[in-house]
């Protein structure tokens, strides 16, 4: 039960974990904040290693899943702006508010909605395999790795 709190803490700080005494509930908790699906909670579990590790992008790097607030502070930073920035936190507001992160899948090209998770390579822009940053949205990681249609 104790890894199974710790897990849904990662995952949201407001989670009020402590008084849940039941495995099932714990795992219902576990899979909302994952996400909502069995495939999106899969997911969140790759992104903690599973049982191995973290699963690598084409440079040979870790792929990390984040948040949509996340990666726009990371996209942010990148520009060489600071997390404290007023203007950075103004703007990570009104991409929430649109629900638009403004990254690109590098398998799909489609849009990142900012509620969703991405999957990016954290050696950043830094390789020769990808001149720019490379995310892939969870769906496509999904589709991808667990050979089935995100929910």
């Amino acid at each position: 039960l104790e890894r199974l709190r710790e897990r849904a803490k990662s995952l949201s700080e407001a989670a009020n974990v402590d008084t849940i005494q039941d495995h099932a509930q714990l795992e219902v908790l576990l899979r909302r904040l994952a996400g909502g699906s069995n495939a999106r909670l899969a997911s969140y579990w790759a992104s903690t290693g599973g049982a191995t590790h973290p699963p690598y992008c084409i440079c040979r790097s870790e792929l990390k899943r984040t948040t949509g607030r996340e990666r726009s502070f990371m996209a942010m930073e990148a520009f060489g702006f600071r997390r404290d920035d007023q203007r950075v936190l103004r703007e990570i507001e009104r991409r929430a508010d649109a629900d638009d992160m403004n990254i690109v899948c590098d398998v799909c090209e489609s849009h990142v909605k900012f509620s969703h998770f991405t999957w990016t390579c954290v050696g950043g822009s830094d390789t020769i395999m990808h001149p720019s940053s490379y995310d892939i949205c969870d769906d496509c990681f999904i589709k991808h790795v667990f050979d089935v249609q995100p929910e």
